[in-house]
């Protein structure tokens, strides 16, 4: 669009060129700059035009673009070096408009004249830096041929304006070509990428999460509400309000593993990180970021932590076979006593005597049997409030027989907040530190060594486990290296490496940390910290000592014909109880006969599971429903244990004391009883 005029236009033919230039589409960058210094040649009517851009280390400057307008001809491609030209480099490095009317003779320009301004008749040069993003980026050169010429501060201005408008060319090329490259980044990415508007609250997503995620795209807003109700529901408010308080806090970067639901409903584990931007003024206007799927990752490493855990327990097994067939031997001997006694006619007090030995006895196979569920139950999206105390003397029973032919084992126990994570895990990650200790330690100098566990409450509150021992301790040179996964010092066969690795992974999940020291003298100091969390109420209501309830009519459900006996005995004669060998027969007896009072039912049967005779007296709206006591001997699916933390129903775990049990049925009849 080329404009009339030349050296003497009227002030006005500039302001109207820059107008129409205003409004050029500028998306091409190369057909903008041609646009550009074509209508630049005009107005000022010089016979070449050109942009060139300044390299990075400002070493040279590169010409992308010169116009001849008398031959109406383009080139490009000539390179200007500053070691050649530093006084025309300074000038232009500090960013000064050159405008010198005669070239030939100014100190700013004259490095030119022989080289460059002779051999293409240049006499005067108006030149301007061009910026971009608030960087130099180039340089606009206007060469006048023939004779000298003195530059107006009209033209000046126009010049300017030129130089403006190279500039918002340039930018708007960068931001395309960002634009094109974030499209065929997010087209080629197996990441989920999303880009939050915060001032419109408009989230852009890349189309994984239609292939990755099993969105479809009409089901998708745009909107941040959008994305808060695909969070799994259990952790919206943390991931929600841990990135608000970050956006609110002034920082930056945010990273947070949660769980999605995908567009089918199933449930994916993703790992989402994002970064706040900001304007001048500190105020957050958008956020971007990419979402990774690594469900099948957290799956492996929760069977690796599980494998490990089992081949603790596997280095263990001798240990607690010895535990166990220790106590079996009495009870079985004392027993056998008891029974011949019985035949005899001997004196019941030493036939009593007999039997509280066998029962003591077993007492102790139940402790070693709950301390061994504690590990072996792969149930890992389990949390609850723990004791950790009490996690600790179960950790220390599974690992006793190992530590007490090392050393002397002392427990320093302060006090200490309730915590908020998986028992199982939890009582891993002591296991592993325990056996870790001992194994540094010999057998066979008990007296000369040590293992000390250590608990106390943290300067923020935070739980604080140090677990120290006298053992051979670790060279400094391994010591960076002791929770890498599948490192050990161990020989072959003896440790997976595994063990530390899988430690640091459950702490930091759980919001903690893990240290390890080893002092020149020898000896290791593991330390752990965890996030404390305020005990819940207790939900267990209140029972008198020794009040058992009125008397009532128990149907107590178990495949199992001995524990059926065993059970009827232990509630006899203080309630009348019924016997069934299934839920299904169980069914047939409510359906038949007199009522009753109260069930209590196994929850893993054949046929017919204890959760599901829960579920279909939900559904047929039974009183019952709300008068059931479950028994247990560990073994749960996943599916009923989730069912067993929904129902809020009592649990009680198998070998079941005759004290629990009533204890339990008097709890039972405390509540409101259903006409």
């Amino acid at each position: 669009m080329p404009f009339s005029g030349g050296p003497g236009s009227p002030r006005n033919s500039f302001h109207a060129a820059l107008a129409q230039l205003a409004q050029l589409d500028k998306s091409d960058l190369d057909l903008a700059l041609r646009e550009i210094l074509e209508v630049d040649a005009e107005q000022l009517g010089v016979g070449r035009v050109s942009y060139w851009d300044l390299a990075p280390d400002h070493s040279a400057i590169h010409c992308r673009l010169l116009y001849q307008r008398t031959e109406h001809a383009y080139h490009s491609g000539a390179e200007l070096r500053a070691e050649d030209f530093p006084r025309y480099f300074g000038a232009i490095l500090e960013s000064h408009l050159i405008s010198a009317s005669d070239a030939w003779t100014d100190p700013r320009t004259h490095e030119f004249t022989e080289l460059y301004f002779k051999p293409n008749d240049i006499r005067a040069m108006l030149d301007v830096p061009v910026w971009r993003r608030g960087k130099l980026a180039g340089v606009v050169c206007h060469e006048h041929l023939g004779d000298p010429r003195a530059w107006t501060l009209d033209e000046h201005g126009f010049a300017l304006g030129i130089a403006n408008c190279v500039s918002v060319a340039l930018e708007l090329h960068d931001r395309l070509r960002a634009e094109l490259g974030y499209a065929l980044l997010a087209r080629a990415s197996n990441d989920v990428l999303w880009d939050w508007d915060m001032t419109r609250d408009v989230i852009e997503w890349n189309d994984a999460l239609c292939s990755l995620l099993r969105h479809r795209p009409e089901d998708v807003n745009s909107s941040l509400q959008w994305w808060v109700e695909q969070v799994h529901p259990d952790d919206r408010v943390r991931v929600k309000d841990g990135m608000l308080k970050l956006i609110h806090s002034g920082g930056g970067l945010w990273t947070e593993q949660y769980r999605w639901i995908r567009g089918d409903g199933s449930i994916a584990t993703v790992l989402d990180r994002g970064y706040v931007v900001r304007d001048d003024r500190g105020k957050p206007v958008r956020m971007v970021g990419s979402m990774v799927d690594i469900t099948e990752r957290v799956e492996m490493q929760a069977r690796l932590a599980l494998s490990d855990r089992m081949a603790s327990i596997g280095t263990l097994a001798a240990g607690v076979a010895h535990e166990i067939n220790n106590p079996l031997t009495y009870i079985k001997a004392n027993l056998t006593c008891a029974i011949e006694d019985v035949r005899s006619g001997s004196d019941p007090h030493d036939i009593i005597t007999l039997l509280r030995e066998a029962e003591e006895g077993a007492d102790r196979v139940r402790r070693i049997v709950q301390d061994l569920q504690i590990f072996s139950r792969p149930r890992e999206q389990e949390v609850e409030d723990l004791d950790v105390r009490a996690v600790i003397d179960s950790s220390i029973n599974m690992a006793w027989n190992v530590v007490r032919h090392r050393a002397q084992l002392v427990k320093d126990y302060g006090e200490l907040p309730h915590v908020r994570m998986n028992r199982a895990r939890l009582g891993q990650v002591i296991l592993n530190v325990l056996m870790n200790a001992a194994h540094a330690i010999e057998e066979g100098h008990v007296d000369r060594n040590l293992i000390k566990i250590s608990t106390r409450t943290g300067p923020i509150g935070e739980a604080v486990i140090e677990i120290t021992d006298s053992g051979s301790g670790i060279p400094p040179e391994i010591l960076p290296r002791m929770f890498e996964p599948f490192f050990t010092t161990k020989p072959v066969g003896v440790g997976t490496g595994l063990g530390l690795s899988i430690c640091h992974s459950i702490v930091t999940a759980a919001g903690g940390t893990i240290g390890v020291e080893s002092p020149t003298s020898g000896g290791c100091r593991i330390v752990l910290t965890l996030p404390a969390v305020r005990p819940r109420a207790s939900r267990t209501l209140p029972v008198e000592a020794g009040f058992e309830g009125p008397r009532r009519r128990v149907l107590l459900i178990d495949d199992e014909p001995m524990i059926r006996r065993a059970m009827r005995r232990i509630l006899e004669p203080q309630h009348e109880v019924v016997l069934a060998d299934s839920c299904v027969q169980a069914f047939e007896m409510m359906n038949g006969g007199p009522p009753i009072d109260v069930i209590v039912c196994d929850v893993m049967m054949p046929n017919m599971t204890g959760m599901e005779l829960y579920e279909r007296l939900v559904a047929e709206h039974s009183p019952l429903a709300e008068r059931i006591i479950f028994m247990t001997g560990g073994a749960f699916s996943e599916r009923s244990s989730q069912l067993l933390a929904d129902c809020r129903r009592p649990v009680i775990e198998k070998p079941i004391e005759r004290s629990v049990l009533l204890r339990a049925l008097a709890a039972i009849e405390l509540l409101p009883l259903a006409s």
